[in-house]
């Protein structure tokens, strides 16, 4: 069983790629998302909802370790790009 995150998995583009994913039978599809610019009714029902932010560097790590996560797709991000801009984060280092 490949065990996937996708994160940003309640927006338009991860949820298709959620849906997409979830056609193979040997994927388990982990979804983190915040809602704050996702739907939760695009949520794949065949995958596993988890809230919360991709800033959280603690919450990322307890999920990659709990659920044995092989692959990574991140997805995740503001849709407009001037707040985005305007709201610059530092970029996080993940060191397992």
């Amino acid at each position: 069983m490949n065990n996937i995150l996708l994160t940003g998995g309640a927006g338009y583009i991860g949820s298709h790629i959620s849906e997409l994913l979830s056609k193979k039978k040997t994927n388990n599809i982990f979804i983190l998302d915040n809602l704050s610019t996702g739907y939760k009714i695009l949520i794949n029902k065949k995958s596993h909802f988890l809230k919360g932010d991709i800033n959280d560097v603690n919450l990322i790590k307890k999920i990659i370790n709990k659920h044995n996560i092989e692959t990574i797709i991140h997805l995740a991000a503001l849709l407009n790009v001037s707040e985005a801009e305007s709201k610059k984060k530092n970029i996080i280092k993940i060191i397992f």
